[in-house]
């Protein structure tokens, strides 16, 4: 197993000699405002800088959508102008995409006859004008946030984003709330199908809403194909783990579908060819939207 360990790290070796590239998660941002301009402000900007990611911008939602193609989708909206296409972001929602709506009220996905996006995707019953305090929840603890933390201030009169009557399936990271009698949910996240979604009635308006915006993002993604030591980065860390796993006494994979880009159930060293080339050569069988 030594041997064949030394093998591969010396194949290694020689790869690195020549010019490489990493692979990076590849986020589709959906974006709007009332002058038509597609690029999200600077601070919003700034935000998206804090991620490890490689974003695309759009004005409209594409169809279909292919987790293969995009991690992640960001939905943004400040004047409901989106052109959405709900069915097919639920499909690919199901399919393992993730999706994080922020900024705003969903108010622009328009519902269907077959689908309700507020109650499908968010597990709320509706959509409320809501303020005041934002409210970290308990659940706020796996966003590394102290429950009880206020994250934002509002005025009570004044009208904004929320959603009510959460499902039990939903985890509830924040709430709005006035008088703690109706609190409005404000950041939440819910499992749909095999993927995720992560919604936040603000996203950049205080720093701590700031630094939680990175954590909502990996949090709308189950796990990252070929990311075997889930740093959420595919490189060469992930050939050493995998490795280490497979020849050596490494750990195992905390996610196993993360440490198998053959897809094939099994880790194995066709899983080490697979991260080889697709980070060298960019080819390979790596599946889940990154890019070069």
């Amino acid at each position: 197993m030594r041997v064949v360990r030394e093998s591969v790290l010396l194949v290694l070796l020689i790869l690195l000699a020549g010019s490489c590239s990493f692979a990076q998660n590849r986020v589709l941002v959906v974006t709007d405002s009332a002058s038509g301009i597609l690029v999200p402000d600077s601070l919003t900007s700034q935000v998206l800088d804090r991620t490890p990611f490689f974003y695309e911008y759009l004005s409209y939602v594409p169809a279909p959508l292919d987790p293969t193609e995009f991690s992640s989708i960001i939905l943004a909206s400040q004047s409901a102008a989106i052109a959405c296409q709900p069915a097919s972001i639920d499909e690919y929602i199901r399919k393992g995409g993730g999706l994080v709506c922020g900024g705003g009220v969903p108010i622009f996905l328009a519902n269907t006859p077959e689908l309700d996006p507020v109650v499908d995707w968010f597990g709320c019953q509706r959509y409320a004008n809501s303020s005041g305090q934002m409210i970290v929840d308990s659940i706020g603890e796996a966003f590394g946030l102290t429950p009880g933390t206020v994250l934002d201030n509002m005025p009570c009169y004044y009208g904004f984003g929320g959603l009510q009557g959460a499902s039990g399936d939903v985890s509830v990271i924040a709430h709005w709330s006035c008088d703690d009698i109706d609190p409005v949910v404000s950041i939440l996240k819910r499992q749909v199908g095999a993927g995720s979604v992560v919604y936040m009635s603000r996203m950049t308006a205080t720093e701590p809403l700031r630094d939680l915006f990175p954590r909502a993002m990996l949090e709308s993604m189950e796990y990252v194909w070929g990311d075997a030591n889930n740093s959420r980065f595919v490189d060469l860390d992930d050939i050493i783990f995998l490795i280490d796993y497979i020849f050596g006494e490494g750990i195992p994979p905390e996610v196993w579908n993360a440490a198998d880009p053959s897809g094939d159930g099994i880790v194995d060293i066709d899983d080490v060819v697979d991260l080889i080339e697709w980070i060298f050569t960019g080819t390979g069988n790596l599946k889940a939207g990154r890019i070069e």
